[in-house]
């Protein structure tokens, strides 16, 4: 089985407040499709992808709960989100090998 993203529950579960959801899924997707080729190295087609690493479905159902309207606001939030998990990555138990993985590329937020 596959899982599904949050935001497409919430779609169909909302049906009455459909496009602004469907407005939040359209940008969700566009940034999934950039992080997706700027770390290339992170993403993975697992449906159980390892830690740092993440698939579609993670990444979109935590983009589901940042609060955003567009998508320079969902990149920002996302930023600001990597940056905290910067501050924390060693403070988690994670191996070296992947903590060197996300200092090479500056991408914390799976970890």
């Amino acid at each position: 089985m596959t899982p599904i993203p949050d935001i497409y529950n919430d779609i169909l579960n909302n049906l009455d407040n459909n496009k602004t959801l469907i407005d939040k899924k359209n940008v969700i997707e566009e940034v999934f499709n950039l992080y997706k080729t700027n770390y290339k190295l992170f993403y993975s087609v697992n449906s159980k992808c390892r830690r740092p690493n993440f698939n579609e479905t993670t990444f979109k159902d935590l983009c589901n709960i940042f609060e955003f309207s567009n998508k320079d606001e969902l990149i920002t939030v996302l930023e600001n989100y990597n940056l905290e998990k910067r501050k924390k990555i060693y403070n988690i138990n994670l191996s070296k090998t992947s903590i060197a993985k996300c200092e090479i590329q500056k991408f914390y937020i799976f970890s």
